[in-house]
């Protein structure tokens, strides 16, 4: 993620938290035996469903 390697997806919600919504986040995701780069711009979360 921007360049960072993220070695798990713990550590990958943490950092797409810690980005304000609006802004760009760069993912390259290694597809097959290439690599795919993302260009990725972070919305407001999804309202949670109120508890039953």
């Amino acid at each position: 993620m921007d360049g960072n390697l993220v070695p798990d997806a713990r550590v990958a919600v943490a950092a797409v938290r810690s980005r304000r919504p609006g802004s760009t986040i760069v993912l390259t995701v290694g597809r097959g035996s290439g690599r795919l780069r993302l260009s990725v711009r972070l919305a407001t979360g999804l309202p949670r469903p109120a508890p039953r």
